[in-house]
């Protein structure tokens, strides 16, 4: 007894089935692989504003990164006394970095910092440390730690001025 013609369409259509789920498990999307990155400000520009009714330094601008690129940042302290000295606060806070495709990176930033009255500029201790934090889209699953440096000139007003500062992270994004 020979095959029959329907017989010889479902065995077509089988082996069809067959190869489009091999092919389609040849191309399913593989897990996320956890990779390095290296955050590190090229340049970073703005101004801040202390709040001594607050103990809080606000600071806004721009700069640009690696990996990152240009970007926008706000960043928010809060200050408490240090044993160090009168004129150094401990600082805590967050440091959120705007890049130009709208995603923000989230870092926590921990340390001192110390006004310096004969050059009339802030700067931070030795072992200022920050980590990455998550952020939103392109950075919803970054972590990392690194190191934060700040520099700022203290205007006129005692209370204001302008502001550089430097991040080295590596970031871990899933």
């Amino acid at each position: 007894m020979g095959r029959t013609q329907s017989d010889c369409r479902a065995s077509g259509v089988r082996r069809t089935l067959l190869l489009f789920f091999a092919l389609a498990g040849m191309f399913a999307p593989a897990p996320a692989v956890a990779q390095d990155h290296e955050f590190t400000t090229r340049t970073s520009a703005g101004s801040f504003a202390l709040s001594l009714s607050d103990a809080t330094f606000r600071a806004a601008g721009m700069g640009t990164g690696t990996f990152v690129g240009r970007y926008m940042y706000e960043m928010e302290l809060t200050l408490t006394p240090s044993p160090d000295s009168p004129l150094a606060r401990e600082v805590s806070g967050n440091l959120i970095c705007t890049d130009m495709g709208g995603s923000q990176l989230f870092i926590s930033v921990a340390g001192t910092i110390q006004y310096d009255p004969n050059t009339n500029t802030i700067v931070n201790g030795p072992l200022t440390r920050c980590e990455v934090v998550g952020g939103t889209r392109r950075y919803a699953t970054a972590s990392g730690t690194g190191t934060f440096s700040l520099l700022a000139n203290v205007g006129d007003s005692g209370v204001d001025g302008d502001l550089a500062f430097a991040v080295a992270v590596t970031m871990t994004l899933r």
